[in-house]
């Protein structure tokens, strides 16, 4: 038995009991309906659609519909959205990225407006933007790319109660299993 041996047992549980419950679930007719995500299925969302959607070495190479969209709405007044290695003490926290640029704290979103991506130098210098910190390289070997760090969506002042209350018909969110993204035409598949 490995040291992990003690956590994946209740994870198999948790598993288990989730497939079976979902033997009797019904299936989703197709279309567009009011959801409440959890903080999780949140963060997936903002990884996907937004972290991605907006890496600005993307930009320069005309592969995301994001570069389009910079000073125009594209989410409701209540949204403002974050990245930045110096927002918050989490994994994607550091001083100083992989080129030597300051860590900052990026508004990617303010009350709905698309404001700016993230970047990098190379991609920083190419656009005519200050870079972000974003440069960010899998070893020394590398070049750098743009990458998030810390990305988030502000909280809100409703709570849950009052959020599930305010939907005549939809769906929680709870629990995330996987994403991708397809940054050149904005789209997302979230797996929930």
């Amino acid at each position: 038995m490995t040291a992990f041996g003690p956590m994946i047992q209740p994870m198999k549980m948790h598993v288990a009991a989730a497939t079976i419950a979902l033997l009797d679930s019904e299936m989703i007719k197709p279309g567009e309906y009011e959801c409440i995500c959890t903080p999780a299925v949140t963060g997936m969302i903002v990884h996907e659609a937004f972290g991605h959607g907006v890496e600005m070495d993307m930009f320069v190479k005309d592969r995301a519909l994001a570069k389009s969209y910079i000073g125009k709405y594209v989410a409701s007044p209540l949204v403002t959205m974050h990245d930045g290695a110096a927002v918050a003490k989490q994994t994607g926290s550091y001083f100083f990225d992989d080129e030597g640029t300051m860590a900052t704290d990026t508004v990617i979103i303010d009350k709905g407006i698309l404001r700016q991506g993230i970047c990098d130098r190379l991609s920083a210098e190419a656009l005519h933007f200050t870079p972000t910190g974003n440069g960010r390289r899998e070893s020394y070997e590398r070049k750098a790319y743009t990458r998030m760090t810390n990305t988030y969506f502000e909280g809100g002042n409703a709570t849950p109660e009052e959020m599930i209350a305010s939907v005549k018909y939809g769906f929680l969110l709870e629990e995330p299993s996987s994403g991708m993204e397809d940054p050149k035409n904005w789209g997302i598949q979230c797996m929930v």
